[in-house]
């Protein structure tokens, strides 16, 4: 749960960031992530656990927030993040190294996070069988 929450303000922090024209999505998605990571450094002083693993959906997080302003508002960045943390658990046990599960998580959960809701947009308007003349 916590990586989801971490997931998705990550993501939301870097299309903010890179869609208010201050900053190119690269740099917004490395801004993030090192602020970020000194933030969890700075709770790990206090409390211990496993800094990477959080690094992890962070760092692939941001990935997720460089989508286009287009298409992405912040009810798809929550189906993103959620679509990201699920297939980032899942790859990762397969997918060794840091770009391989952390890529295609990332590409995966805006491709098919796109499309479904786009999906679910045409099946809306779609008129329905009693009103089709």
């Amino acid at each position: 749960m916590i990586e989801f929450i971490l997931s998705f303000i990550t993501a939301y922090s870097t299309l903010k960031l890179h869609g208010s024209n201050r900053a190119s999505s690269v740099f917004a998605s490395s801004l993030v992530t090192i602020i970020s990571f000194l933030v969890l450094l700075v709770i790990n002083l206090v409390v211990d656990f496993d800094i990477n693993h959080f690094m992890f959906f962070i760092f692939g997080a941001s990935f997720v927030g460089m989508c286009s302003k287009e298409k992405g508002n912040f009810y798809q960045l929550l189906l993103y993040s959620f679509l990201y943390t699920v297939f980032l658990f899942n790859f990762s046990k397969y997918l060794t190294g840091i770009g391989g599960a952390l890529g295609l998580s990332a590409f995966l959960s805006v491709y098919l996070g796109y499309h479904f809701t786009e999906l679910i947009s045409k099946i809306a308007s779609t008129p329905k069988w009693s009103e089709r003349k």
